[in-house]
């Protein structure tokens, strides 16, 4: 199966592309000119230089991919606002769109408990009415709405 990651350069996203070429999938991932792709090189993943709010990069990464698993986010203690929106909500936008006008099978969005903010003691599901407190995580809330809304256009995804 071919799979596209974004934030593979990232503690998650390494950790799932170390899984996913150790049980024989071919992996494409987007970075960054400025990240370290050591273990992407070292793993002999294809390498996708560009970002986010690159469309054309985010078509070129994802043709031909069964799935996309979209791990890349903005985030930082002392972020700016308008970095998180544009980035984690726009470039959410774009790999959606990318997956969908490539016929990405599956698009697998990987959300935070930011988004859903401050919880009771006691555990909660779905149906708990999110309040995140963080800009990181009103971006990412908002970005979960993206998909959902490229959902409704046909494409298949899961948050």
């Amino acid at each position: 199966m071919r799979c596209f990651v974004t934030g593979g350069t990232g503690f998650i996203g390494g950790h799932l592309v170390e899984s996913l070429v150790r049980d024989g999938h071919e992996v494409v991932a987007l970075a960054r000119r400025t990240s370290d792709t050591s273990l992407l090189n070292r793993l002999g993943v294809d390498i996708v230089i560009g970002d986010l709010l690159d469309y054309e990069s985010l078509l070129k990464a994802a043709r031909g991919a069964d799935v996309a698993y979209h791990l890349a986010a903005y985030y930082t203690f002392h972020g700016k606002k308008e970095l998180y929106w544009k980035v984690n909500v726009e470039g959410t936008r774009n790999v959606a769109k990318a997956c969908l006008e490539s016929g990405v099978g599956r698009l697998v969005y990987c959300s935070t408990t930011e988004a859903v903010g401050p919880t009771p003691p006691h555990p909660v599901d779905e149906s708990y009415p999110p309040n995140p407190t963080y800009e990181y995580g009103r971006s990412k809330l908002a970005a979960e709405g993206v998909v959902r809304e490229f959902m409704e256009k046909g494409l298949e995804a899961v948050v």
